[in-house]
């Protein structure tokens, strides 16, 4: 069985949040460049683009909404950084996949986010994903959130949003 909740597509730098809890584990995020560069989620951008070999429709809808906004770099920085993790999601899953027993239990635990005022459904993103690696979903039980890390940035709150929803996705692999 496998419990985890990936990081969110958002502008939160992961590394540099939790750089006291890595500095603990010895690792200086700082002194060690890659390390911000390789997680998932990072809001820097790697020079070397990964393509995963198939995508869910959701993903593929994110990747064109979030492209296609009007506000300034959504074509470019944050097409790029929406690509990035997608193709990290895929490869995350695909490891997942790789090392698991037919009948073994995936649980995720994800929360929806925004781009401007677009809905990123991380949830039906993770399933569809999930999905094309052989996993079968069993149950997906949605939360209302009602403070959510979209609140706290008042630059954002211009753009029109729905209620954010966390979402506990428990799934079975095929093989």
């Amino acid at each position: 069985m496998i419990l985890t909740s990936p990081p969110y597509l958002t502008r939160i730098d992961y590394g540099v949040a939790y750089a006291r809890e890595l500095a603990v584990l010895g690792i200086d995020i700082w002194g060690e460049s890659t390390i911000r560069l390789d997680l998932m989620g990072t809001t820097l951008t790697r020079v070397k683009k990964s393509q995963p070999a198939a995508m869910s429709t959701a993903a593929r809808d994110l990747l064109v909404n979030v492209s296609a906004h009007s506000s300034k770099a959504s074509h470019s920085y944050y097409s790029q950084q929406a690509h990035q993790y997608v193709a990290d999601l895929g490869l995350g899953l695909g490891e997942i996949s790789r090392v698991s027993r037919p009948g073994a239990f995936l649980t995720l635990v994800v929360q929806d986010s925004y781009y401007k005022d677009v809905h990123v459904r991380l949830a039906d993103i993770c399933i569809g994903e999930a999905e094309l690696r052989g996993w079968k979903m069993i149950e997906r039980i949605p939360f209302s959130v009602r403070r959510s890390l979209v609140s706290l940035n008042s630059a954002a709150q211009s753009y029109k949003k729905q209620a954010v929803v966390e979402s506990v996705i428990r799934l079975q692999f095929d093989g």
